[in-house]
């Protein structure tokens, strides 16, 4: 068997295990990662939790690996974009994880740091971006352009020549029309339709999508934000 690189993930938590297990199906098909552990501020992480990996360390002491590349496994996009560019200016080189059974077309790129789990499909002339998680069969179509540091959870469809900003989150089975526009740090709720264009930091829900009052974007009930007509997105 050759040598594997030497690969830490950042983040302990539930897509951190995840990632781990892709990288272990990655190995099953070609031996490409030696997994050294997670990096995790918080050292009781995986207590009480079944993984064949350990934290060894917090995540600023990454300079204890030299030689080492890193994936950031946080899923909320503030967060990874903050720890990444709090690494910013050390000798990082940051992983692209491709799981084996996801589909990349001609034409399509994928960021450094990006996360693509398993039976996820990139059609053809799409640009992933930077530390970006696609998560398990989603799907981005053709010319679709998603930002850097956005998060696309399981079962989410972008349509044809739709555009992500940065750090855009997309809860379970939400959906994006073709063409339509989503701006930079916008919330889209699980099960949501977007038909059109959303402004930038907005959280929206519903068929078709509508602003709402709360942060919180999946696993309970939303009020629509105050307005003086049915506005929807």
């Amino acid at each position: 068997m050759s040598e594997g690189k030497r690969l830490v993930v950042i983040g302990a938590g539930g897509f951190g295990r995840e990632v781990l297990h892709l990288i272990n199906d990655i190995n099953s098909v070609c031996f490409t990662w030696d997994f050294v552990g997670f990096l995790d501020d918080d050292p009781h992480a995986l207590d009480g939790l079944e993984c064949p990996g350990d934290i060894v360390g917090p995540v600023g002491g990454i300079s204890d690996w030299p030689d080492t590349w890193a994936v950031c496994a946080v899923g909320d996009p503030r967060i990874r974009k903050k720890i990444v560019l709090g690494l910013s200016g050390r000798d990082i080189r940051w992983a692209t994880l491709v799981h084996p059974t996801a589909v990349t077309g001609f034409g399509s790129t994928v960021g450094e740091g990006a996360v693509i789990c398993g039976g996820a499909v990139i059609t053809v002339n799409a640009r992933i971006g930077r530390h970006v998680h696609l998560n398990y069969q989603s799907v981005c179509g053709h010319d679709v352009d998603v930002g850097d540091f956005s998060t696309l959870c399981p079962h989410v469809d972008i349509s044809g020549h739709a555009v992500l900003g940065e750090g855009v989150f997309v809860g379970s089975h939400g959906v994006v029309m073709p063409g339509a526009h989503v701006g930079n740090w916008v919330k889209i709720g699980a099960g949501t339709l977007v038909l059109r264009h959303v402004p930038p930091g907005r959280t929206v829900f519903g068929v078709p999508a509508r602003p709402i009052d709360s942060p919180a974007i999946e696993g309970r009930q939303h009020r629509r934000a105050p307005s003086g007509h049915d506005e929807s997105y």
